[in-house]
């Protein structure tokens, strides 16, 4: 009777045995389905999607300021140009605490303690992906301090820029007038596509009445860049177009002989 015993439990044993193969058969069929489908769904599903996504945190639209117009006597001298200089520029987005950064650059001596304010007002006005000039007519010696530290200022990258001069000074400056800085009061009449990448705007006389000839249009470059906001390459993009020229009835000659003349007499 033992014997009989002993041969039905090993046949039950068996059996339960070939029952928990199956069960686990199944389970780990139904969990590599589950894995299948996800990965189907990943790579052909939303491939476009994700593709879509990977390709925008790596390339930007970058703005492409115009070079504004140059102003000339009737002679065909210059009375207003655009020279190069070494521009200090933040981008937000890219900054990862801002207070802490304009600190650092104080320290630096690359921008003056007085002007915090101010430029937290400045960058607090602009969107986040713009980039916003600190500080303009940087001397090669603040370029070069700026390049050794520059680890340290993630976001923040000194750009060659073209900046207004006036050859004669003072001269005939109640008739040129002058260029600034685009204030919150500009900003309402301007259209924000047509000014992108650009800091600067007529403010008085010439500079300001024919602010739409000497302006330009704005250009696009789309650019690759790193996981840490640095341009690596130019993939594509629109040139920008370059503000008119004007050539005024004014002789700059004959206004340095009249200031001269007059100057004995105010």
């Amino acid at each position: 009777m033992s014997q009989l015993t002993e041969i039905k439990d090993h046949w039950f044993e068996q059996r339960l045995f070939v029952r928990r193969v199956f069960f686990c058969g199944f389970l780990v069929l139904g969990l590599t389905g589950l894995v299948v489908t996800r990965l189907v769904q990943l790579q052909l599903v939303n491939f476009e999607n994700y593709s879509a996504q990977s390709q925008g945190n790596r390339i930007r639209l970058q703005p492409v300021p115009p070079t504004r117009g140059l102003i000339f006597d009737r002679n065909g001298k210059i009375l207003a140009e655009n020279l190069p200089t070494y521009q200090l520029e933040l981008t937000p987005e890219q900054v990862p605490n801002i207070n802490s950064t304009l600190r650092r650059l104080t320290e630096a001596g690359l921008i003056d303690a007085e002007n915090l304010p101010r430029l937290n007002d400045l960058i607090l006005s602009h969107r986040r992906f713009d980039s916003i000039p600190l500080r303009q007519r940087l001397s090669d010696e603040e370029v070069a301090r700026f390049a050794v530290q520059r680890p340290y200022f993630p976001g923040v990258e000194i750009r060659a820029r073209l900046t207004r001069n006036y050859p004669y000074g003072p001269i005939a400056a109640h008739a040129l007038g002058y260029v600034g800085g685009i204030s919150t009061a500009d900003k309402q009449i301007l259209d924000p596509a047509a000014y992108a990448g650009t800091s600067h705007i007529g403010k008085v006389s010439i500079e300001r009445t024919y602010e739409a000839q000497l302006h330009g249009k704005v250009g696009y470059e789309n650019v690759l860049v790193n996981a840490h906001g640095r341009n690596i390459q130019i993939l594509d993009g629109e040139s920008s177009a370059p503000g008119r020229d004007l050539l005024l009835t004014l002789d700059i000659e004959a206004q340095i002989a009249a200031e001269q003349a007059l100057a004995g007499h105010r």
